[in-house]
């Protein structure tokens, strides 16, 4: 279970107004206590859009919640202290509805006061990785490919230069087709409200100075933090820049007071594959979904896209 002794980038005051401003939506702060005496509890931020509904804004990798339980030492009481509160929650989700999924963070490994009250509940997967972190706890390519970058003339900076930030990620979505659904002016609106040590972004430059890679990191001191958008330039990906800028930004966040971070998603398989080579935990989240004529529209499509795995069913 979570516990708020392990502050999370995404209950920062900064992020809200992001998402406030950004998306239209109404941030609430809310805290769920089960016990006379104020525990245990859950402390989570629900996002409303213009219908009082729960949305889960684009680009948040979870929905922030955590749960405090009593000063306990019984796994057993920690247990039903989580259902118990766990049940508030669910029945503010019923209350407001859901506009969009719910997605909880991979700390809160119980998902089933959802499944209980008739939600849909699925998995998906990101990595941790730990700090202390060093080289020599990633796949020997992710080195050899560090030292070539090194050798090439690459090198890596923090940056408050958001065009450079931004120049990387748009190279990115035209090869692979995609938006982030960020502008060049949420990126500095980001870094307005968040500060450029809560919100920092690096960059990876060629041996001329040009942007190869870069990213955004969410971080507070004493938290995990989270690898929240990269991208790299077309022309750069032989170059191994990605893999230069991913060590440096572990060097960087390591140093500045994170005890971890979290790489989030690892759920399509050649982005699976890379991140796995750094070496760190795979951790199981969960996306509570309503049942809906929507989801059933998916469920379709999905299996008419796996024939292979529907013969038992014809």
């Amino acid at each position: 279970m979570i516990t708020f002794n392990v502050p999370s980038p995404l209950s920062l005051d900064g992020w809200l107004d992001f998402n406030r401003i950004k998306w239209g939506v109404t941030a609430v702060r809310t805290q769920f206590r089960a016990g006379n005496s104020g525990l245990p509890s859950i402390e989570a931020v629900l996002y409303l859009n213009k219908a009082g509904r729960i949305y889960h804004p684009p680009r948040n990798p979870y929905m922030n919640v955590s749960f405090t339980p009593t000063a306990t030492k019984s796994g057993c009481r920690v247990s039903r202290q989580w259902l118990e509160a766990a049940g508030l929650l669910v029945e503010e989700t019923i209350d407001k509805g859901l506009a969009t999924s719910m997605v909880l963070p991979p700390e809160i490994i119980d998902s089933r006061p959802w499944q209980w009250a008739g939600f849909r509940v699925g998995v998906k997967y990101t990595f941790y990785i730990d700090f202390p972190f060093t080289l020599d706890h990633a796949y020997n390519s992710i080195r050899t490919n560090v030292r070539k970058a090194v050798k090439a003339g690459y090198f890596c900076d923090k940056t408050t230069d958001m065009q450079d930030v931004y120049g990387c990620l748009k190279d990115t979505e035209v090869r692979k087709g995609f938006e982030h659904q960020l502008s060049l002016h949420d990126l500095e609106l980001a870094t307005e409200l968040l500060g450029d040590e809560q919100l920092r972004s690096y960059v990876c430059y060629s041996p001329t100075g040009e942007p190869a890679s870069s990213c955004v990191v969410l971080h507070t001191p004493g938290g995990r933090s989270l690898y929240w958008i990269a991208g790299t330039k077309t022309a750069h990906l032989a170059s191994k820049a990605t893999q230069l800028m991913i060590n440096f930004v572990l060097e960087d966040l390591q140093s500045s007071g994170a005890v971890g971070v979290d790489l989030v998603g690892a759920n399509i398989p050649s982005v699976a594959f890379m991140k796995a080579n750094w070496g760190g935990r795979l951790m199981p989240y969960y996306v509570v979904d309503a049942y809906t004529l929507k989801h059933l529209a998916a469920w379709i499509q999905d299996w008419r896209r796996f024939p292979r795995l529907n013969k038992g069913s014809k």
